[in-house]
């Protein structure tokens, strides 16, 4: 271990001591002093830009992954497949987002500012829930809750509620140049079990596997816009809870899965203050995929 400076000094004052007047001995002391202030500056700079760069890192990769799944991955510590007993997955769009846009403003830049405008408002109501958004894509959106951290059966209700503020936001959003038509999301939940991992090394990405998040995708393109559409696996959680109140839209075929019962989310009870929230179509032009 290098010894700090202030004992080095202290032996060569002892040197010039038995040697006498020794400018020479003198001259390498002061010498040696400034280097090493110097080098210990350099050090605890590059120290500083390291710390700085790893935290700037670690910002960047709890962005793309789960924050507790990141700070695993920090360690250093491998993150291993893991299986969900229950979560709750969603997938939602707005069915004819780029041709309303088309229509009133016809440029990149106006479809870029658009979508930017909508994914700040899917951040917005994610940021106060216990969910994590596995994928975004233009106006579409892939969430989950019940992973990495198991909530206790409360996926099913952060889903809905999240889902339900969504809709209300979206068909309240005003888009630049595009003043006469109102957007409307089409939502589908399905709730049951489900793998989740790393995939990837150099950009980890952290996704969902198994029929759970299948059937959630096919809740949504079956669904309509403005209406959220869920699973009777969905519903038998949250069905408990008087908030919620649901229809059944009776037996609907569903690629993959045959017929299958699903149901409408039709109102909701919010639960700050106490007022019913009804969830219905709103007027629009967009058209439906």
């Amino acid at each position: 271990m290098r010894p700090a400076f202030s004992r080095v000094k202290v032996v060569f004052m002892l040197m010039r001591g038995k040697l006498g007047e020794a400018s020479l001995v003198n001259h390498l002391v002061r010498k040696m002093e400034k280097y090493a202030i110097g080098l210990e500056k350099q050090i605890q700079e590059k120290t500083n830009q390291f710390m700085e760069e790893k935290e700037r890192t670690g910002h960047l990769l709890s962005c793309i992954l789960p924050k507790s799944i990141a700070q695993i991955l920090m360690s250093g510590t491998n993150v291993h497949p893991e299986t969900y007993d229950s979560v709750t997955v969603t997938f939602a769009d707005v069915p004819g987002f780029l041709d309303v846009v088309k229509k009133g403003v016809p440029t990149a830049a106006a479809y870029i500012a658009s979508l930017s405008s909508l994914q700040d408002l899917y951040d917005a109501v994610l940021e106060v829930r216990d969910v994590y958004r596995v994928e975004s894509l233009y106006d579409a959106l892939l969430v989950v809750s019940g992973l990495p951290t198991r909530n206790e059966g409360r996926h099913a209700e952060e889903i809905a509620m999240m889902v339900v503020e969504i809709q209300k936001r979206v068909s309240q959003l005003r888009l630049q140049g595009i003043t006469k038509v109102n957007l409307r999301l089409r939502v589908g939940i399905h709730s049951g079990p489900c793998v989740a991992g790393i995939v990837g090394a150099k950009l980890p990405k952290y996704c969902l596997f198994g029929d759970t998040v299948n059937t959630a995708s096919r809740m949504e393109t079956s669904g309509e816009a403005g209406k959220i559409q869920c699973t009777l696996a969905t519903k038998a959680l949250l069905i408990n809870n008087s908030q919620y109140v649901f229809e059944s839209r009776g037996l609907v075929d569903v690629k993959g899965k045959g017929q299958m019962e699903t149901f409408w989310l039709t109102s909701v009870t919010s639960g700050t203050d106490g007022v019913r929230i009804k969830l219905k179509s709103a007027q629009t032009d967009a058209s439906e995929d």
